[in-house]
């Protein structure tokens, strides 16, 4: 059902050329014409059917692309954590001391594994043995050993997934509170393949299974907003995006690399860049070259940010 909508919205007057932008639309009501075609149900349970498919195809296609990515992209993320979170220090066995001591903070707004994947190859070590990766302990990320929400450890490493990820899944238990589940195929890095089972309930007993904790920007604005809801990822999204007001205004300095700034997404981000503490020295944009000139002139002209900027082509 995504792709066959995902079709339609690519023509006519609807304009939708991602997932992304396509729950956008129809969770303001724009493709309710096209979803009375493929349902009789209620107008907001077809939107919410409409979204959890979009969910599905999203966890679905990013696990299904793990195996073909990671290899090619490993040493560029291996790279990356050594350089920016560890400081130029190679891969040691006190990972768990260096994060405690990591002046970095690192703002994800992919749903993809990419960096928690390498990180877990190449430095989950001796020190970090018996820890979720997730945890305060490791990546700081906002869930707990157990899978509940929990607070973000100040004055260390932090990995924010500011829209949810892949691999995690979210629902309510006996008692309506949100439980978030970090997926076998995460922890068991054996366990990689794709199956219908992972998303789709099996006999007669099992009504609903978790769903992909992924945040699409429509939803994640609107709990940002404070409208009541029962969203089961509520409170993982409010801890992340708090915890990430106060990372950028402690920040010295502030790399953007291979943001985009799509309207769709980015008014939050903006607000909070807006609100960067006199600290900061400037903010690095890393991208394609004519990408860099691009959010250059948006940052300043557009959005008022009046930082100093400076342009980093990609290639770390």
């Amino acid at each position: 059902m995504t792709a066959r909508l995902l079709r339609e919205c690519q023509g006519g007057t609807l304009h939708a050329n991602t997932l992304d932008q396509l729950v956008d639309l129809i969770l303001r009501g724009q493709c309710d014409h096209f979803l009375a075609k493929l349902s009789k149900s209620d107008v907001h349970a077809r939107r919410y059917r409409a979204v959890t498919g979009a969910k599905i195809a999203t966890a679905a296609l990013f696990r299904d692309l793990e195996n073909v990515v990671l290899p090619r992209q490993v040493e560029k993320y291996r790279t990356f954590i050594q350089r920016k979170v560890f400081h130029g220090s190679g891969i040691s066995d006190r990972s768990r001391s260096r994060l405690r001591a990591s002046t970095a903070r690192v703002l994800s707004f992919n749903y993809d594994r990419l960096f928690e994947l390498t990180f877990r190859a190449s430095f989950m070590d001796s020190e970090l043995r018996g820890f979720a990766p997730y945890s305060q302990e490791a990546l700081n990320s906002g869930v707990d050993m157990f899978g509940q929400v929990c607070g973000i450890a100040p004055d260390r490493f932090c990995f924010l997934k500011m829209h949810g990820s892949v691999g995690m899944r979210c629902g309510t238990d006996f008692s309506g509170q949100s439980e978030i589940l970090q997926g076998l195929d995460f922890m068991d890095p054996a366990y990689r393949k794709v199956s219908d089972a992972e998303f789709f309930p099996s006999g007669p007993q099992v009504a609903r299974l978790p769903e992909p904790l992924i945040a699409f920007p429509y939803e994640k604005d609107y709990i940002l907003r404070g409208k009541e809801n029962a969203l089961a990822f509520r409170s993982y999204i409010e801890t992340v995006w708090v915890h990430a007001k106060t990372v950028l205004a402690e920040a010295s300095e502030i790399w953007i690399i291979g943001y985009s700034f799509d309207p769709t997404d980015c008014g939050y981000l903006i607000a909070l860049l807006k609100g960067i503490g006199k600290n900061c020295e400037r903010i690095v944009i890393q991208n394609l070259t004519a990408e860099c000139d691009r959010l250059e002139n948006l940052l300043k002209m557009d959005y008022g940010i009046a930082m100093r900027t400076e342009k980093c082509p990609f290639g770390f």
